[in-house]
Protein backbone atom coordinates (compact mmCIF):
# COMPACT_ATOMS: atom_id res chain seq x y z
CA UNK A 1 0.00 0.00 0.00
CA UNK A 2 1.06 3.11 -1.17
CA UNK A 3 -0.32 5.10 1.83
CA UNK A 4 1.62 8.17 3.07
CA UNK A 5 0.37 8.26 6.41
CA UNK A 6 3.78 10.22 7.76
CA UNK A 7 2.39 13.77 6.82
CA UNK A 8 3.01 15.54 9.66
CA UNK A 9 1.02 19.06 10.87
CA UNK A 10 2.59 22.55 10.22
CA UNK A 11 5.55 23.38 12.27
CA UNK A 12 4.53 25.34 15.46
CA UNK A 13 1.01 23.72 15.32
CA UNK A 14 0.02 21.44 17.87
CA UNK A 15 2.32 18.32 17.53
CA UNK A 16 4.67 18.65 19.84
CA UNK A 17 2.34 19.88 22.50
CA UNK A 18 0.43 15.95 22.54
CA UNK A 19 2.03 12.57 21.83
CA UNK A 20 2.02 11.15 18.14
CA UNK A 21 -0.81 10.18 16.46
CA UNK A 22 -0.57 6.29 16.20
CA UNK A 23 -0.73 5.71 12.42
CA UNK A 24 -4.07 3.22 12.67
CA UNK A 25 -5.57 5.61 13.44
CA UNK A 26 -4.85 8.02 10.75
CA UNK A 27 -5.54 5.13 8.44
CA UNK A 28 -8.57 4.65 9.35
CA UNK A 29 -9.69 8.17 9.13
CA UNK A 30 -8.52 7.78 5.46
CA UNK A 31 -10.85 4.75 4.90
CA UNK A 32 -13.91 6.50 6.43
CA UNK A 33 -13.05 9.46 4.28
CA UNK A 34 -12.61 7.21 0.79
CA UNK A 35 -15.58 5.16 1.67
CA UNK A 36 -17.79 7.97 2.28
CA UNK A 37 -16.66 9.57 -1.44
CA UNK A 38 -17.50 5.85 -2.91
CA UNK A 39 -21.30 6.87 -2.17
CA UNK A 40 -20.56 10.71 -4.02
CA UNK A 41 -19.03 8.81 -6.65
CA UNK A 42 -21.41 6.42 -7.49
CA UNK A 43 -24.33 9.03 -7.93
CA UNK A 44 -22.82 10.25 -10.88
CA UNK A 45 -22.21 6.76 -12.78
CA UNK A 46 -25.55 6.27 -13.95
CA UNK A 47 -26.00 9.96 -15.46
CA UNK A 48 -22.45 10.01 -17.00
CA UNK A 49 -22.90 6.60 -18.36
CA UNK A 50 -26.32 7.50 -20.18
CA UNK A 51 -24.87 10.37 -21.77
CA UNK A 52 -21.96 8.27 -23.20
CA UNK A 53 -24.76 5.74 -24.52
CA UNK A 54 -26.31 8.26 -26.05
CA UNK A 55 -23.42 10.11 -27.90
CA UNK A 56 -21.99 6.83 -29.13
CA UNK A 57 -24.97 4.88 -29.92
CA UNK A 58 -25.46 6.10 -33.60
CA UNK A 59 -21.94 4.53 -34.42
CA UNK A 60 -21.31 1.73 -32.08
CA UNK A 61 -23.21 -1.75 -31.61
CA UNK A 62 -25.98 -2.31 -29.69
CA UNK A 63 -24.62 -5.23 -28.03
CA UNK A 64 -21.03 -2.69 -27.22
CA UNK A 65 -23.12 -0.53 -25.66
CA UNK A 66 -25.16 -3.40 -23.65
CA UNK A 67 -21.96 -4.85 -22.64
CA UNK A 68 -20.10 -2.27 -21.59
CA UNK A 69 -23.31 -0.91 -19.38
CA UNK A 70 -23.50 -4.10 -17.83
CA UNK A 71 -19.76 -3.99 -17.08
CA UNK A 72 -20.08 -0.73 -15.46
CA UNK A 73 -23.51 -1.80 -13.60
CA UNK A 74 -21.16 -4.84 -11.70
CA UNK A 75 -18.33 -2.86 -10.78
CA UNK A 76 -20.62 -0.10 -9.06
CA UNK A 77 -23.15 -2.54 -7.54
CA UNK A 78 -19.50 -3.96 -6.33
CA UNK A 79 -18.62 -0.40 -5.03
CA UNK A 80 -21.49 0.46 -3.49
CA UNK A 81 -22.07 -3.23 -1.82
CA UNK A 82 -18.27 -2.75 0.25
CA UNK A 83 -19.61 0.68 1.13
CA UNK A 84 -22.17 -0.09 2.67
CA UNK A 85 -20.68 -2.91 4.23
CA UNK A 86 -18.21 -0.57 6.02
CA UNK A 87 -19.86 1.57 7.27
CA UNK A 88 -22.52 -0.82 9.00
CA UNK A 89 -19.17 -2.41 10.25
CA UNK A 90 -17.72 0.59 11.58
CA UNK A 91 -13.93 -0.58 11.32
CA UNK A 92 -11.56 -0.30 13.75
CA UNK A 93 -8.15 1.22 13.98
CA UNK A 94 -6.47 -2.56 13.22
CA UNK A 95 -8.69 -3.03 10.76
CA UNK A 96 -7.99 -0.24 8.52
CA UNK A 97 -5.35 -1.45 6.00
CA UNK A 98 -7.80 -4.58 5.26
CA UNK A 99 -10.55 -2.07 4.55
CA UNK A 100 -8.12 0.02 2.23
CA UNK A 101 -7.11 -2.84 0.46
CA UNK A 102 -10.68 -3.56 -0.49
CA UNK A 103 -11.36 0.22 -1.56
CA UNK A 104 -8.12 -0.63 -4.00
CA UNK A 105 -9.82 -3.58 -5.34
CA UNK A 106 -13.48 -1.98 -5.88
CA UNK A 107 -11.37 0.81 -7.12
CA UNK A 108 -9.91 -1.37 -9.91
CA UNK A 109 -12.90 -2.85 -10.73
CA UNK A 110 -14.28 0.41 -11.01
CA UNK A 111 -11.45 1.59 -12.99
CA UNK A 112 -11.24 -1.24 -15.60
CA UNK A 113 -15.00 -0.73 -16.25
CA UNK A 114 -14.82 2.83 -17.27
CA UNK A 115 -11.46 2.01 -19.23
CA UNK A 116 -13.38 -0.78 -21.12
CA UNK A 117 -15.35 2.10 -23.08
CA UNK A 118 -11.71 2.42 -24.97
CA UNK A 119 -12.59 -0.57 -26.14
CA UNK A 120 -16.07 -1.31 -26.58
CA UNK A 121 -17.43 2.40 -26.91
CA UNK A 122 -13.89 3.63 -29.55
CA UNK A 123 -15.34 4.06 -32.94
CA UNK A 124 -13.11 3.65 -35.81
CA UNK A 125 -10.52 6.16 -36.24
CA UNK A 126 -12.35 8.25 -38.86
CA UNK A 127 -14.74 9.32 -36.34
CA UNK A 128 -12.04 11.71 -34.31
CA UNK A 129 -14.74 13.35 -32.39
CA UNK A 130 -16.28 10.33 -31.21
CA UNK A 131 -12.98 9.22 -29.86
CA UNK A 132 -11.95 12.58 -28.35
CA UNK A 133 -15.89 12.25 -26.92
CA UNK A 134 -14.88 9.15 -24.97
CA UNK A 135 -11.13 10.26 -23.87
CA UNK A 136 -13.03 13.72 -22.06
CA UNK A 137 -15.40 11.26 -20.60
CA UNK A 138 -12.36 9.75 -19.49
CA UNK A 139 -10.52 12.76 -17.98
CA UNK A 140 -13.40 13.64 -16.44
CA UNK A 141 -14.03 10.50 -14.45
CA UNK A 142 -10.10 10.64 -13.50
CA UNK A 143 -10.56 13.75 -12.31
CA UNK A 144 -13.22 12.31 -9.65
CA UNK A 145 -11.00 9.35 -8.43
CA UNK A 146 -8.36 12.16 -7.35
CA UNK A 147 -10.51 13.26 -4.89
CA UNK A 148 -12.71 10.07 -4.10
CA UNK A 149 -9.31 7.97 -3.60
CA UNK A 150 -7.05 10.90 -1.69
CA UNK A 151 -7.15 9.11 1.62
CA UNK A 152 -4.49 6.29 -0.68
CA UNK A 153 -2.16 6.73 -3.35
CA UNK A 154 -2.08 3.40 -3.81
CA UNK A 155 -5.51 3.01 -4.32
CA UNK A 156 -6.03 5.95 -6.98
CA UNK A 157 -3.32 4.32 -8.88
CA UNK A 158 -5.15 1.12 -8.83
CA UNK A 159 -7.99 2.73 -10.29
CA UNK A 160 -6.60 5.30 -12.41
CA UNK A 161 -4.36 2.88 -14.53
CA UNK A 162 -7.33 0.47 -15.60
CA UNK A 163 -8.86 4.06 -16.98
CA UNK A 164 -6.30 4.55 -19.37
CA UNK A 165 -4.21 1.96 -20.09
CA UNK A 166 -6.70 0.42 -22.86
CA UNK A 167 -7.15 3.67 -23.94
CA UNK A 168 -3.15 4.34 -24.41
CA UNK A 169 -2.72 0.92 -25.95
CA UNK A 170 -5.87 1.71 -28.79
CA UNK A 171 -4.42 5.03 -29.48
CA UNK A 172 -0.90 4.17 -30.07
CA UNK A 173 -2.32 1.06 -31.97
CA UNK A 174 -3.75 3.34 -34.10
CA UNK A 175 -0.60 4.24 -35.40
CA UNK A 176 -1.45 7.32 -37.22
CA UNK A 177 -0.09 10.73 -36.14
CA UNK A 178 -2.51 11.99 -34.35
CA UNK A 179 -3.83 9.46 -31.89
CA UNK A 180 -0.02 8.73 -31.22
CA UNK A 181 0.45 12.22 -29.98
CA UNK A 182 -2.86 11.45 -27.92
CA UNK A 183 -1.53 8.65 -26.53
CA UNK A 184 1.19 10.36 -25.28
CA UNK A 185 -0.61 13.30 -24.25
CA UNK A 186 -3.22 11.05 -22.10
CA UNK A 187 0.28 9.38 -20.43
CA UNK A 188 1.57 12.43 -19.19
CA UNK A 189 -2.60 13.60 -18.25
CA UNK A 190 -2.07 10.10 -16.21
CA UNK A 191 1.63 10.71 -14.37
CA UNK A 192 0.55 14.80 -13.66
CA UNK A 193 -2.90 13.05 -11.94
CA UNK A 194 -0.56 10.85 -9.97
CA UNK A 195 1.19 13.85 -8.58
CA UNK A 196 -1.52 15.41 -7.75
CA UNK A 197 -3.24 13.09 -5.90
CA UNK A 198 0.03 12.15 -4.11
CA UNK A 199 -0.19 16.50 -3.39
CA UNK A 200 -3.77 15.81 -2.21
CA UNK A 201 -3.04 13.06 -0.49
CA UNK A 202 -0.24 14.50 1.58
CA UNK A 203 -2.58 17.83 2.99
CA UNK A 204 -5.37 15.53 3.67
CA UNK A 205 -3.17 12.98 5.98
CA UNK A 206 -1.52 16.62 7.80
CA UNK A 207 -5.33 17.52 7.99
CA UNK A 208 -6.25 14.25 9.34
CA UNK A 209 -3.70 14.06 11.62
CA UNK A 210 -3.90 17.69 13.01
CA UNK A 211 -7.58 16.95 13.69
CA UNK A 212 -6.66 13.61 15.75
CA UNK A 213 -4.09 15.88 17.46
CA UNK A 214 -6.59 18.69 18.50
CA UNK A 215 -9.07 15.95 19.64
CA UNK A 216 -6.58 14.77 21.68
CA UNK A 217 -5.73 17.67 23.05
CA UNK A 218 -9.44 18.51 23.96
CA UNK A 219 -9.80 15.32 25.70
CA UNK A 220 -6.12 15.75 27.42
CA UNK A 221 -7.34 19.30 28.65
CA UNK A 222 -10.82 18.27 29.83
CA UNK A 223 -9.03 15.48 31.37
CA UNK A 224 -6.79 17.92 33.25
CA UNK A 225 -9.78 20.56 33.86
CA UNK A 226 -11.97 17.46 35.66
CA UNK A 227 -8.78 15.97 37.68
CA UNK A 228 -7.98 19.68 38.66
CA UNK A 229 -11.66 20.58 39.30
CA UNK A 230 -11.79 17.38 41.83
CA UNK A 231 -8.16 18.17 43.28
CA UNK A 232 -9.62 22.12 43.63
CA UNK A 233 -13.06 20.14 45.97
CA UNK A 234 -10.39 18.18 47.71
CA UNK A 235 -8.40 20.86 48.46
CA UNK A 236 -11.46 23.16 49.56
CA UNK A 237 -12.53 20.16 51.41
CA UNK A 238 -9.72 19.56 53.05
CA UNK A 239 -9.02 23.35 53.56
CA UNK A 240 -12.26 23.55 55.76
CA UNK A 241 -11.15 19.84 57.64
CA UNK A 242 -7.80 22.50 58.07
CA UNK A 243 -9.58 25.42 59.38
CA UNK A 244 -12.23 23.40 61.61
CA UNK A 245 -8.90 21.52 63.24
CA UNK A 246 -7.37 24.98 64.01
CA UNK A 247 -10.42 26.51 65.29
CA UNK A 248 -11.24 23.66 67.91
CA UNK A 249 -9.83 22.05 70.95
CA UNK A 250 -8.53 18.18 70.22
CA UNK A 251 -10.03 17.40 73.71
CA UNK A 252 -13.62 18.38 73.70
CA UNK A 253 -14.56 19.17 70.02
CA UNK A 254 -15.23 21.87 71.11
CA UNK A 255 -13.62 25.82 69.54
CA UNK A 256 -10.49 26.73 70.69
CA UNK A 257 -9.78 30.17 72.26
CA UNK A 258 -8.45 31.85 69.15
CA UNK A 259 -11.74 31.46 67.74
CA UNK A 260 -13.64 32.65 70.33
CA UNK A 261 -11.87 35.85 70.58
CA UNK A 262 -12.56 35.87 66.81
CA UNK A 263 -16.08 35.34 66.79
CA UNK A 264 -16.28 37.84 70.44
CA UNK A 265 -14.78 40.28 67.56
CA UNK A 266 -17.25 40.43 65.41
CA UNK A 267 -20.11 39.96 67.43
CA UNK A 268 -19.40 42.76 69.35
CA UNK A 269 -19.11 44.86 66.09
CA UNK A 270 -22.49 44.11 65.31
CA UNK A 271 -23.61 44.57 69.12
CA UNK A 272 -22.01 47.87 68.45
CA UNK A 273 -24.19 48.45 65.40
CA UNK A 274 -27.27 48.13 67.08
CA UNK A 275 -28.19 44.56 64.87
CA UNK A 276 -28.39 42.41 67.86
CA UNK A 277 -28.25 41.67 71.63
CA UNK A 278 -25.15 39.82 72.84
CA UNK A 279 -24.51 37.59 75.94
CA UNK A 280 -21.28 36.34 77.00
CA UNK A 281 -20.82 33.64 79.99
CA UNK A 282 -17.61 31.77 81.28
CA UNK A 283 -18.26 28.25 82.52
CA UNK A 284 -15.93 26.68 85.01
CA UNK A 285 -16.66 23.08 86.70
CA UNK A 286 -16.60 22.91 90.40
CA UNK A 287 -13.93 21.01 92.03
CA UNK A 288 -12.72 19.44 89.13
CA UNK A 289 -9.54 18.78 90.36
CA UNK A 290 -10.44 16.38 92.28
CA UNK A 291 -11.49 14.26 89.91
CA UNK A 292 -8.21 14.71 87.98
CA UNK A 293 -6.17 13.64 91.46
CA UNK A 294 -8.62 10.61 92.58
CA UNK A 295 -9.34 8.83 89.27
CA UNK A 296 -6.39 10.61 87.24
CA UNK A 297 -6.30 12.84 83.83
CA UNK A 298 -7.76 10.11 81.89
CA UNK A 299 -11.20 9.75 83.39
CA UNK A 300 -11.09 13.90 83.88
CA UNK A 301 -10.43 14.07 79.92
CA UNK A 302 -13.62 11.69 79.53
CA UNK A 303 -15.81 13.95 81.65
CA UNK A 304 -14.76 16.90 79.98
CA UNK A 305 -15.61 15.44 76.70
CA UNK A 306 -19.11 14.18 77.75
CA UNK A 307 -19.78 18.00 79.30
CA UNK A 308 -18.74 19.24 75.96
CA UNK A 309 -21.12 16.97 74.71
CA UNK A 310 -23.91 18.18 76.87
CA UNK A 311 -23.59 21.56 76.62
CA UNK A 312 -23.62 21.30 72.31
CA UNK A 313 -27.04 19.44 73.02
CA UNK A 314 -28.81 22.45 75.11
CA UNK A 315 -27.44 25.41 72.90
CA UNK A 316 -28.49 26.79 69.46
CA UNK A 317 -26.27 26.03 66.31
CA UNK A 318 -25.20 29.78 65.80
CA UNK A 319 -23.80 29.69 69.79
CA UNK A 320 -20.39 29.59 69.73
CA UNK A 321 -19.01 26.97 72.81
CA UNK A 322 -15.31 27.64 73.30
CA UNK A 323 -12.99 26.08 75.41
CA UNK A 324 -11.36 28.89 77.55
CA UNK A 325 -8.51 27.32 79.08
CA UNK A 326 -8.35 23.45 81.84
CA UNK A 327 -11.99 23.08 82.64
CA UNK A 328 -13.05 26.49 81.79
CA UNK A 329 -15.31 26.80 79.13
CA UNK A 330 -17.27 29.91 77.65
CA UNK A 331 -20.26 30.99 75.64
CA UNK A 332 -21.05 33.56 73.16
CA UNK A 333 -24.88 33.52 72.85
CA UNK A 334 -25.85 36.44 69.96
CA UNK A 335 -29.28 38.23 69.39
CA UNK A 336 -30.76 36.49 72.52
CA UNK A 337 -32.54 38.77 75.13
CA UNK A 338 -31.56 38.67 79.01
CA UNK A 339 -34.73 36.24 79.54
CA UNK A 340 -33.84 33.96 77.34
CA UNK A 341 -29.98 34.01 78.16
CA UNK A 342 -30.44 33.04 81.45
CA UNK A 343 -32.69 30.19 80.82
CA UNK A 344 -30.30 28.84 78.08
CA UNK A 345 -27.80 29.00 80.52
CA UNK A 346 -29.60 27.39 83.28
CA UNK A 347 -30.77 24.67 80.93
CA UNK A 348 -26.58 23.80 80.52
CA UNK A 349 -25.91 24.35 84.43
CA UNK A 350 -28.98 21.56 85.35
CA UNK A 351 -27.90 19.23 82.09
CA UNK A 352 -24.50 19.34 83.53
CA UNK A 353 -25.35 18.65 87.01
CA UNK A 354 -27.59 15.61 85.73
CA UNK A 355 -24.60 14.49 83.74
CA UNK A 356 -23.23 10.93 84.91
CA UNK A 357 -19.65 9.95 83.44
CA UNK A 358 -18.60 5.59 83.80
CA UNK A 359 -15.30 5.15 85.39
CA UNK A 360 -15.08 1.65 86.36
CA UNK A 361 -17.36 1.09 89.61
CA UNK A 362 -18.45 4.63 89.94
CA UNK A 363 -20.12 7.28 87.86
CA UNK A 364 -18.35 10.92 88.30
CA UNK A 365 -20.15 13.55 88.43
CA UNK A 366 -19.78 17.42 88.67
CA UNK A 367 -21.53 20.64 88.50
CA UNK A 368 -20.65 24.04 87.30
CA UNK A 369 -20.51 27.81 88.01
CA UNK A 370 -21.71 30.46 85.29
CA UNK A 371 -20.86 34.05 84.74
CA UNK A 372 -22.97 35.82 82.37
CA UNK A 373 -22.31 39.39 80.71
CA UNK A 374 -24.64 41.45 78.09
CA UNK A 375 -22.27 43.19 76.07
CA UNK A 376 -24.36 46.33 75.35
CA UNK A 377 -21.88 48.89 76.33
CA UNK A 378 -18.47 46.91 76.27
CA UNK A 379 -16.23 48.47 72.99
CA UNK A 380 -13.45 46.25 73.54
CA UNK A 381 -13.10 41.97 74.12
CA UNK A 382 -10.71 42.46 77.11
CA UNK A 383 -13.82 44.38 79.00
CA UNK A 384 -16.05 41.56 78.24
CA UNK A 385 -14.37 38.86 79.44
CA UNK A 386 -13.48 41.60 82.94
CA UNK A 387 -16.89 41.52 83.86
CA UNK A 388 -17.66 38.02 82.47
CA UNK A 389 -14.64 37.00 85.00
CA UNK A 390 -16.27 38.96 87.51
CA UNK A 391 -19.51 37.37 87.10
CA UNK A 392 -18.11 33.74 87.41
CA UNK A 393 -16.35 34.49 90.61
CA UNK A 394 -19.17 36.01 92.29
CA UNK A 395 -21.15 32.81 91.10
CA UNK A 396 -18.59 30.79 92.73
CA UNK A 397 -18.53 32.90 95.99
CA UNK A 398 -22.27 32.20 96.04
CA UNK A 399 -21.79 28.37 96.69
CA UNK A 400 -21.19 27.36 92.90
CA UNK A 401 -23.04 25.47 90.83
CA UNK A 402 -25.09 28.33 89.51
CA UNK A 403 -25.62 31.42 87.10
CA UNK A 404 -24.80 34.93 87.98
CA UNK A 405 -25.79 37.41 85.50
CA UNK A 406 -23.24 40.19 85.92
CA UNK A 407 -25.23 42.96 84.10
CA UNK A 408 -28.32 43.55 86.65
CA UNK A 409 -26.87 41.09 89.58
CA UNK A 410 -29.16 38.88 89.50
CA UNK A 411 -28.96 35.01 89.34
CA UNK A 412 -30.79 32.67 87.44
CA UNK A 413 -32.51 31.14 90.82
CA UNK A 414 -33.81 34.73 91.32
CA UNK A 415 -35.06 34.84 88.37
CA UNK A 416 -36.87 31.51 88.16
CA UNK A 417 -38.39 33.10 92.08
CA UNK A 418 -39.39 36.40 90.31
CA UNK A 419 -41.14 34.56 87.77
CA UNK A 420 -43.16 32.03 90.21
CA UNK A 421 -44.18 35.35 91.86
CA UNK A 422 -45.85 36.94 88.49
CA UNK A 423 -47.33 33.64 88.10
Amino acid sequence: MLVDIKGQAPPGELGPMVAPVPDDLVLVECAKYMWAQAFRSLMLVPPVALLLILIEAPVIATWRLWVWATVLACAASASLIAAIRFHRTRPEPAHARRWLRIRGATGFMHGAAWGSAAVLLMPAKDHRDLRLAVLTFLVAVTSSLVIAYAGSVSSFLSAALPVWLPAIVVLFATGDRFHILLGIGASLYLVVMLLYSYEIHRRLVANIRLGLEHAALSGHLASANATSERANQELRRMNVVVNDLAHRDDLTGAHNRRHLMSELDRELERSRRGEAPLWFALLDLDHFKGINDVHGHLAGDAFLRSMADAVRSEIRTNDCFARYGGEEFALLLPGIDRTGAIECLERVRLRVESLRVPCGDEALRCTVSIGATVCERDPLPDAVLSRADQALYRAKNAGRNRVYAEAQGLSAAKLAEAKSLRG
